[in-house]
């Protein structure tokens, strides 16, 4: 009150008779606020105005306690819907990976069948195995799969040995392995090396072998030809067969008809030790390409990647066996950079048993040897897959 007495006082000598209207309308206004303060000075009053602010406030809690059930609700359902979405979301996705895993396993099996058929079809003399292969390569066995032209440019400069390839500290002696193709079914797409060497095959050599063809269908008729060669193919089979039988320390009765050949390189198998491999299938995942090596074992100090040929005519130089050499490479290759073969090799060997019966001949492929025809496989490898992927 004293700070309003001197406002006044203030106002009073500043304004004078200006400001005695205002100081009556000042005195009114504080006397009608104190009859109010009597007024609010009596029970009933409080009792009134606290009823009225629970009123407020019931009306405030309310609508939101009722907003706060709704949105609770809302989420309820939500989460109850979101529920059904996913489970008939995980039940669409299983069924489509079921139908996909399906459809793959028809693929792998169906493949697979076509793999063990070439597998037959693949043990048998030098010039009917490639022409084999050349008649088939018009079909579509397999399914060609196309690389990146960025892999196919630098394919030439691949190494054939994996100098990062993890190797045990000891080398146990473990049991031989043979690989099936179906314990890699990934790799089941993949050409094969005797495929790829079929395909490109030079323009003398593909000459040469219709000249061959129609030579021997001209003296024998077609339907003699084709018997013929089924022979072969049976023939080739089961040379590899009793050869492998015998690795195995299995006793083998050998037909009269492949004894010349068999006892051809008799002296070469009783000399290898420490076998590692039969019969096992091989493939490179950094160049895609797959193939089966008949043998891995020491012979004369060299762990070798052994292939066992079977030929009428003589073989007097490495030369002589064709592509032979560039096939053992490319296994070569492949197996140093696959972890299902625990070592690492570095020594191909070529045997070549007689149908006369004469002493096998041998050729080893190591070191510049071994590398030259490597860098010819890869050559043969990049002119495939260029082929291949020039296609539409």
């Amino acid at each position: 009150m004293a700070a309003l007495h001197r406002v006044r006082r203030e106002d009073r000598f500043m304004y004078g008779p200006m400001k005695n209207k205002e100081r009556q309308s000042l005195e009114d206004s504080k006397n009608k606020s104190q009859s109010g303060g009597a007024l609010r000075d009596s029970e009933l009053w409080w009792h009134l105005k606290l009823a009225k602010c629970m009123m407020k406030k019931h009306a405030t809690i309310e609508p939101c306690v009722s907003a706060k059930v709704k949105r609770i609700r809302i989420y309820k359902k939500l989460d109850a819907l979101d529920r059904v979405t996913n489970h008939n979301k995980t039940e669409a996705i299983a069924n489509k990976k079921e139908n996909i895993n399906s459809k793959m396993s028809q693929d792998i099996r169906k493949v697979e069948t076509i793999y063990d058929k070439r597998d037959i079809e693949n043990k048998h003399s030098d010039i009917l195995e490639t022409k084999d292969i050349t008649t088939k390569l018009n079909s579509s066995s397999f399914k060609d799969i196309k690389l990146l032209d960025v892999v196919i440019n630098n394919m030439t400069s691949f190494p054939i040995f994996n100098m990062e390839k993890k190797l045990p500290l000891i080398a146990d002696k473990v049991e031989i392995l043979s690989i099936s193709a179906r314990d890699d079914p990934m790799t089941l797409h993949y050409p094969s090396v005797t495929k790829i060497l079929a395909a490109t095959l030079s323009a003398e050599s593909k000459k040469a072998l219709e000249l061959w063809k129609a030579r021997l269908t001209t003296e024998m008729g077609v339907d003699k030809f084709n018997e013929f060669y089924q022979e072969q193919l049976k023939s080739g089979s089961a040379f590899h067969s009793y050869i492998e039988n015998t690795l195995y320390g299995r006793s083998v009765d050998v037909s009269d008809h492949i004894r010349p050949a068999f006892d051809s390189l008799s002296d070469i198998v009783k000399e290898l030790e420490d076998i590692r491999a039969i019969e096992s299938h091989i493939a490179h995942k950094h160049l895609y390409y797959k193939g089966k090596i008949d043998c891995i074992a020491m012979y004369r100090g060299e762990l070798c990647v052994i292939d066992w040929k079977k030929s009428e005519k003589d073989k007097s130089s490495l030369t002589s066996t064709y592509d032979a050499p560039v096939q053992i490479a490319a296994y070569i290759g492949a197996l140093n950079y696959s972890n299902s073969y625990p070592f690492t090799v570095k020594c191909g060997l070529i045997v070549v048993g007689y149908t006369n019966g004469k002493p096998a001949d041998t050729y080893i492929i190591k070191d510049n040897v071994l590398k030259t025809y490597w860098k010819k496989w890869l050559l043969k490898l990049q002119q495939y897959w260029s082929s291949i992927s020039k296609q539409t």
